[in-house]
């Protein structure tokens, strides 16, 4: 029981997750970024984190070390290559010891900042040159639902073929609320795709209004037709402003009846900073839990999550598994561990831990990273990255470095909101936003207000400049879009 449960409560996550998102506010759902965030985090590769991504001082090269037992072992030069948005357009790795190529990666993205593109190319035999590559192609649909295919090169080296694509194809109505979502898949044996799942949302006539249900069919192949699964209905919000649920039914469709069975419901608690709190499983006659979630977020989005299991016998929640997670005042991770119970406690399966050393203006000089050894039962040294030839801009720099009295942003990275916090407003204030290549990118006055929001929806991905200017001065801060 508890295992269906579990997937109960994931099925009831994704479908929420698409009604509770999209509506004609475009308000991002502060469940999505939570169900999202924690899903993301937990699969992340603890490598991947370093190589594709801008990082906040943003190298020319990096060198990487290979933990041997006793000593690093210098193993490998990266060079990177930025576009003028900020975002790495080119990766080079190098062997140390023989100088010789050992991967390349080209990247491209769209207008939004979105990756579009991914060229993955291995070096030939003795490095000379590259094999032809490898590639990954990005396409995105209304509801930033992502079409994904993976190819490589045939055998005559020239020409590319699909391995394995997935795709969602999205209907919006006309308020730009979802009516359809549908998955697709296709391999290389397939000609076209194929629908795995389509998931149908009702809304309302009242505008605004939050949707009734969403119901999800899978495709049956032998049948050639969609077939009814499960729905969530019954919507209860304790807030639809902020897209906040407080209890939806899981319900499972009987094909003899043609008849829907409640079989549970979710029911949810919330923070005061709009975060999921609690989201309990609990069958449908409410008298027995199944299952609950616990979320704990702390000071730059450190995270704890509990996964309760019912444990009849004792009527009472055993934990089965808890991740942690926690980033710095940058929003980079610091550490991630998996624990799950053994019978008589928890214990770490998997993690990993990173630790900086900065210069002076919080450049990275480098990175430690640390794995976990379920042999050792701690963590310990794998691979160490020092960077190199930081870009700068050098009019601007020294104004960065000095402390900006009275004033801050936050956060840093930023997603869609920048808010630039004054402790002394002042009567004419102009606030400007330009890219490295000093492109201007927003411009506002402002009159006596503590608290500044720049929405940075339409901003693409990468580093900007801030400058604050008054009669008293101008102040220069740096901060990523991502």
């Amino acid at each position: 029981m508890t295992i269906n449960a579990k997937r109960i409560s994931v099925l009831i996550l994704l479908m929420i997750s698409f009604g509770s998102c999209f509506t004609a506010s475009a308000a991002e759902s502060p469940f999505r970024k939570l169900f999202f965030h924690h899903q993301s985090r937990a699969a992340l590769a603890p490598e991947s984190h370093s190589l594709y991504k801008v990082l906040p001082q943003q190298p020319l090269m990096y060198l990487k070390y290979q933990y041997t037992g006793s000593y690093y072992k210098y193993i490998q030069t990266v060079k990177l290559h930025y576009n003028k948005s900020g975002l790495i357009d080119t990766l080079t790795a190098y062997d140390t010891a023989t100088g010789r190529n050992i991967y390349a990666v080209g990247l491209k993205y769209d207008k939004k900042g979105r990756e579009t593109q991914e060229l993955y190319y291995t070096a030939k035999p003795a490095g000379a040159g590259f094999n032809f590559p490898k590639r990954k192609t990005f396409l995105y649909d209304s509801l930033y639902g992502e079409v994904y295919t993976s190819s490589e090169g045939t055998k005559d080296g020239k020409t590319f073929y699909n391995i394995f694509s997935y795709a969602y194809h999205d209907k919006l109505d006309a308020q730009g609320r979802l009516l359809e979502r549908a998955t697709l898949t296709k391999d290389s044996a397939q000609s076209a795709f194929d629908t795995i799942s389509l998931a149908v949302m009702t809304w309302p006539a009242t505008k605004g209004a939050g949707y009734l249900d969403s119901l999800t069919y899978n495709y049956s192949a032998g049948k050639r037709q969609l077939n009814y699964l499960y729905r969530s209905a019954k919507i209860v919000w304790l807030d639809f402003s902020k897209h906040q649920i407080k209890r939806s039914t899981y319900q499972i469709y009987q094909p003899a009846s043609k008849t829907w069975k409640d079989t549970a419901y979710d029911s949810y608690t919330w923070s005061g900073n709009d975060y999921v709190l609690t989201d309990s499983v609990i069958t449908a006659s409410g008298n027995q839990p199944l299952y609950r979630t616990i979320y704990e977020s702390g000071p730059y989005g450190s995270s704890v999550v509990y996964n309760l299991d019912y444990i009849s016998a004792t009527s009472s929640f055993d934990t089965s598994y808890r991740t942690i997670t926690t980033y710095n005042s940058k929003g980079e991770q610091l550490l991630y561990t998996f624990e799950q119970n053994n019978g008589s406690g928890l214990e770490i399966q998997n993690g990993f831990k990173n630790t900086f050393v900065d210069d002076v203006n919080g450049n990275h000089l480098v990175n430690e990273v640390l794995y976990w050894s379920t042999k050792d039962m701690q963590f310990t040294k794998q691979l160490k990255y020092v960077y190199r030839s930081y870009i700068t801009v050098n009019a601007v720099e020294e104004a960065i470095s000095a402390p900006a009295s009275g004033i801050s942003i936050y956060p840093n990275p930023a997603a869609n909101e920048l808010n630039i916090r004054m402790a002394h407003p002042m009567e004419s204030t102009l606030i400007s936003i330009r890219s490295l290549s000093g492109s201007l990118i927003y411009q506002q006055s402002t009159h006596a207000a503590q608290i500044q929001t720049i929405d940075l929806s339409s901003v693409a991905v990468g580093m900007y400049l801030i400058e604050i200017s008054s009669p008293a001065g101008s102040q220069f801060h740096k901060f990523i879009k991502r």
